[in-house]
């Protein structure tokens, strides 16, 4: 079905399952699962994300690990609606998708070239893509390699039309009714969300009688112009305009290094899947709205503008290890354990070009600040989740079955954040003109619950089963990465949390299902 329906990535998995939507936000942006309705993160553009909103769990093979992958040399997509805690090891809350690639195989020779080119109606330029798999046996029926590499070169369709010509200089709001005026201070960028990615696998697959072992190393690496937005309600564009004024280009790369083991144990079998992965992202925002709200005298500057950079990288190692029963008898289990630790550490800067010219010649200033630098932010964060889960089902009749499901999971989260106001500081307070002044805090949090499983169905007939399902899913509670306040507040608190804005708590959702699976043919 990939192939023949031409998917290529969730956006068009999500079109073929009713109850899941994937909200489009273009590759510049992390996109927004929302399952029957379930959704924990506002559906806007977001900015340092790898997490798809925290509501459907991703799995890659056997490993935990939000990616929108490309689906190329993909066998399947399976979609699991519903929590799928006591099933898998990381906890979900509304369902799990899983990527299940190609595996080696160590019988036959092959390989496969792909290509494409398209058309978009709103771009000035074609886009193509192109790629290929070969799978060699090394040790006939023991051993073989599987790779794969595909390059996308999306030409992009959304044009920014009111880009500043010169931070600082320029103004960002000319006469809009003097086209000379306009195009003094302001310049354009046809089609500016392009997208260039590079994908890839490499498996190593190993078998023998009771054995099977695959060491796979995944590769994603992705070059982004622009958002893909428009601001017709906020500005009046049209539909493929963006009124930012400063382009947002990212990059963005994965990487992820997985065993997957499966042995026999004869009453049993044992998955192992042991998972390392590193993310790195790099960005730009405009910035210029934002802080004209807060009215820290910004407004009063006719060429204000301002943008951040932020780079972000994360860590992350999961251990799982699962056990499934394999008796004929009218019992069956699942019992696991897994083990999560990830680590991430993120810079903010903010820039807003000329203003420091402008507050020594018109606010009190009493030096320049040549770097611009106006805002300054760190965090480093870690949490840890050990868990146990597990699934006991029962078989009354041939018909008529019933699985009880529990897991228990503790968690633990830290993060230090830490922040400087540098051009304040040089401008107005006379610091070195490449001060930074880091006021740094932590915070941590931790907790543990249970959540439960109970599902029974019946096969009406050899077509027909009725089904009951009661099952609660769950999200890791954390800490938001605005350092605490510290200092007494004035009448506007902007870039400090309150002590009940410091951490959250775990979201938790308790799903119930009644309905009829058929199949007629």
């Amino acid at each position: 079905i990939i192939e023949r329906d031409r998917l290529t990535d969730l956006v068009d998995i999500a079109r073929m399952v009713p109850g899941m939507t994937v909200v489009d936000q273009g590759p510049r942006d992390s996109n927004t699962l929302t399952v029957r309705g379930l959704n924990v993160s506002s559906i806007t553009a977001n900015d340092g994300s790898n997490n798809g909103g925290n509501t459907v769990g991703i799995y890659v093979g056997e490993i935990p690990l939000y990616i929108d992958f490309k689906l190329n040399d993909m066998d399947r997509v399976d979609v699991l609606m519903g929590p799928q805690g006591t099933l898998y090891g990381a906890g979900t809350m509304g369902g799990a998708v899983l990527y299940l690639p190609n595996r080696p195989q160590a019988d036959q020779l092959t390989y496969q070239v792909r290509g494409d080119v398209y058309d978009l109606s709103e771009s000035s330029d074609v886009g193509y893509e192109g790629g290929g798999t070969i799978n060699v046996p090394l040790i006939k029926d023991t051993l073989a390699f599987r790779g794969s590499v595909d390059y996308l070169n999306d030409p992009g369709f959304i044009d920014y039309n009111f880009l500043v010509r010169d931070a600082g200089v320029s103004n960002p709001q000319p006469n809009f009714n003097d086209q000379g005026d306009v195009s003094a201070n302001l310049k354009q960028k046809k089609d500016a969300n392009t997208e260039k990615t590079w994908s890839g696998r490499a498996a190593l697959r190993y078998t023998a009688e009771r054995l099977d072992g695959t060491l796979t190393y995944f590769y994603q690496d992705q070059d982004i112009g622009a958002r893909q937005i428009n601001h017709k309600a906020a500005f009046g564009t049209g539909e493929y305009e963006a009124a930012h004024r400063f382009l947002e280009p990212n990059s963005r790369k994965n990487e992820l290094l997985a065993l997957e083991i499966v042995a026999d144990l004869g009453f049993a079998a044992l998955t192992s899947a042991t998972g390392y992965s590193e993310y790195t992202e790099n960005g730009q925002r405009d910035q210029t709205d934002l802080l004209l709200t807060f009215e820290y005298g910004y407004e009063l500057f006719p060429s204000f503008s301002a943008y951040t950079r932020d780079d972000a990288d994360e860590d992350t190692f999961t251990q799982e290890l699962r056990l499934v029963s394999t008796d004929d008898g009218p019992f069956n289990w699942i019992a696991g354990v897994f083990y999560y630790d990830y680590e991430s550490n993120s810079l903010s800067q903010e820039f807003t070009p000329g203003f420091d010219q402008f507050a020594v010649d018109e606010l009190g200033g009493v030096q320049l600040r040549p770097d611009s630098l106006e805002y300054y932010e760190t965090a480093n964060s870690t949490q840890k989740e050990t868990a146990a889960f597990g699934e006991l089902g029962y078989e009354i009749t041939d018909d008529w079955q019933v699985t009880v499901g529990a897991r228990w999971f503790t968690y633990k989260s830290k993060i230090t954040t830490g922040f400087a106001l540098p051009l304040l500081d040089t401008v107005f307070d006379g610091a070195p003109q490449d001060s930074i002044n880091l006021t740094s805090e932590s915070s941590d949090v931790d907790d543990d619950d249970i959540i439960y499983k109970f599902n029974t169905s019946y096969n009406v007939s050899d077509d027909i089963m009725a089904f009951i399902t009661i099952s609660e899913g769950y999200r890791l509670g954390g800490l938001n990465s605005v350092p605490p306040c510290v200092l007494p507040l004035a009448d506007e608190q902007n870039v400090c949390a309150l002590p009940d804005e410091t951490a959250y708590k775990p979201d938790k959702t308790t799903n119930y299902e009644l309905g009829v699976h058929s199949q007629f043919g």
